[in-house]
């Protein structure tokens, strides 16, 4: 060490980004609730998808009430394999109503 007759510096202490005695001005809380917007699926049991004229009639009656809610078609008695359908509809009392007279009101439910 070579003294030079220079003092250093004294470090200054940081100071605190925010003041504890100074009330911030704070961006209020946003509280989400959760809102379950989301349209509903139409699911139709097709007991017979080799019907070609009910499957026709039913695909009729789907493009008279374009909508938002997704159909999904689960086809046959077991119930083994469902379809969802490239269109969707609007699932209203009249729609279903003719969804019924095809294949029971048993087969239609809006989930």
């Amino acid at each position: 060490y070579k003294a030079t007759g220079t003092r250093m510096k004294a470090l200054k202490p940081r100071q605190k980004k925010g003041d504890p005695k100074k009330p911030s001005t704070s961006v209020p809380q946003v509280v989400y609730v959760p809102v379950d917007d989301r349209p509903k699926k139409l699911y139709v049991h097709v007991k017979d998808p080799k019907d070609q004229d009910r499957l026709l009639k039913l695909k009729q009656s789907f493009s008279q009430y374009p909508g938002s809610s997704e159909i999904i078609l689960v086809l046959g008695n077991d119930k083994e394999s469902a379809v969802r359908l490239p269109f969707k509809t609007d699932p209203s009392a009249e729609l279903t109503a003719l969804i019924a007279e095809l294949y029971g009101s048993d087969c239609v439910v809006l989930k």
